[in-house]
């Protein structure tokens, strides 16, 4: 057809034809295109959600696990509690056996741990850029630091109960006995990774128990009793932070998994 437009000497019909085949292979890559970028899209669509159900598993896990641990805290918190009430009732007493019961339940420090495979994944692996909402994006990105925050009060709380505080019951208190009442009820059984792992073995009480009275009356060891309050108290507010950073995350993940 150009070959005969150009024999006929009819420059304008050939000027249209050619103008015609642009407009064609011009219409062809843009539909090529919008094809492409409707497969991407969906392709990324696809894959946006495998990663949502996958963060959505993990975040429960940890969302499951802080619980936990709040729950463990507030144990530790009510056994102080109960101390100081000792200590502030003067006609209050309590027997070497109930207050190291209550010593071995304010003892522990119980850390959030939490899963990190998928998220790393994600941040690894550039895939953060396939969550659509920029709410839930930003949140994503900020658990990180979170968590960061989260560990340095823990670590702070940590440092007191390993430096402070456990040396003054090595010295004032029955270290032994309140270590074989943790044994003996389990406390350190809640921590475990796998619980077919635990040592059950009991170490004995101590050889010469610490007179209740002579601690209780010490004013170092209300004071004790104080700090762990306040550091319980406080991570375990922080701790309630956190846990609704996670409901709030897998409710956004549930509004983008409903959206087709």
């Amino acid at each position: 057809v150009r070959e005969k437009l150009i024999a006929s000497g009819s420059f304008t019909k050939y000027l249209l034809y050619a103008v015609g085949e642009i407009l064609l292979v011009v219409i062809g890559i843009l539909i090529a295109i919008q094809v492409n970028n409707w497969n991407t899209n969906r392709l990324n669509s696809i894959e946006e959600r495998a990663l949502l159900r996958q963060l959505k598993i993990e975040f429960l896990i940890n969302k499951s696990q802080i619980e936990e641990k709040i729950a463990l805290r507030e144990q530790s918190v009510e056994s102080v509690l109960h101390i100081l009430q000792i200590i502030d009732d003067e006609s209050g007493s309590a027997s070497v056996g109930k207050l190291d019961s209550l010593l071995a339940n304010a003892l522990p420090v119980f850390t959030f741990d939490p899963q990190y495979g998928v998220m790393n994944q994600v941040m690894v692996a550039g895939k953060l850029s396939l969550v659509q909402s920029d709410t839930l994006s930003e949140l994503i990105s900020n658990w990180s630091g979170i968590i960061a925050d989260m560990k340095e009060i823990e670590s702070d709380y940590s440092e007191f109960n390993r430096n402070d505080y456990r040396p003054f019951l090595y010295r004032q208190g029955n270290y032994r006995s309140i270590i074989n009442l943790r044994i003996r009820n389990g406390v350190v059984t809640r921590t475990l990774l796998n619980q077919q792992f635990e040592n059950t073995t009991e170490i004995g009480d101590s050889s010469e128990p610490a007179d209740a009275g002579t601690l209780l009356a010490s004013k170092e060891f209300e004071n004790y009793m104080a700090s762990l309050y306040s550091y319980t108290s406080y991570v375990n507010s922080q701790s309630y932070g956190v846990l609704n950073y996670i409901e709030n995350v897998v409710e956004l993940i549930d509004k983008e998994l409903v959206i087709e």
